[in-house]
């Protein structure tokens, strides 16, 4: 299901790319274990591709056709681990939850920087049965100095805010009256 990002302009990916260069400063780039050591040493420049001129489904077929995410992954079951293939959206679902990650970030420093400080929850990709969490969220307008902070711990800190909601979160932010 296409994902809808409703800011995503020349100004929005701007901030976003402002976002990644400040994560590898601070080495706090988040990068997923289903990558491989190859995959691991490509990704920072592929992100910034899809943020700077494409998207999550760019990044996506960038990963899988290079092989740059592992074919399998430990799991444990109970005291044992055991050794399960990595699904198939596996790149899908990292592509969008990072690219989303950078968007909401991006859209954070766009209204700060215009001066509303506020930003708008809504349903940026469709859900046969939305999260009720999620659902408590769209429609709220948020600080976006408090989100941006929030969205930077992330995926090493729980949000304080509620987004996103946990892994393949169907949910973004606006610019409220921009859409």
């Amino acid at each position: 299901m296409q994902f809808r990002f409703e800011n995503l302009d020349e100004s929005t990916r701007r901030y976003m790319a402002q976002e990644l260069s400040r994560d590898l400063v601070y080495g706090t780039l988040y990068l997923s274990p289903r990558l491989t050591e190859e995959g691991r040493a490509v990704y920072p420049a592929l992100l910034e591709e899809a943020l700077r001129w494409h998207g999550p489904h760019w990044l996506a077929d960038a990963l899988r056709y290079a092989d740059y995410l592992q074919p399998y992954e430990e799991r444990r079951m109970g005291d044992e681990a055991i050794q399960t293939r990595v699904p198939v959206t596996a790149a899908e679902m990292l592509a969008t939850d990072e690219f989303n990650r950078y968007y909401m970030r991006g859209v954070c420093l766009r209204a700060l920087a215009e001066g509303s400080g506020v930003v708008e929850v809504y349903r940026g990709r469709d859900s046969a049965e939305p999260r009720p969490a999620s659902q408590a969220l769209v429609g709220q307008r948020l600080s976006a100095a408090a989100l941006l902070e929030d969205l930077r711990g992330w995926p090493d800190q729980a949000p304080v805010l509620g987004l996103p909601t946990g892994y393949n979160s169907g949910l973004s932010i606006r610019l409220p009256g921009l859409t």
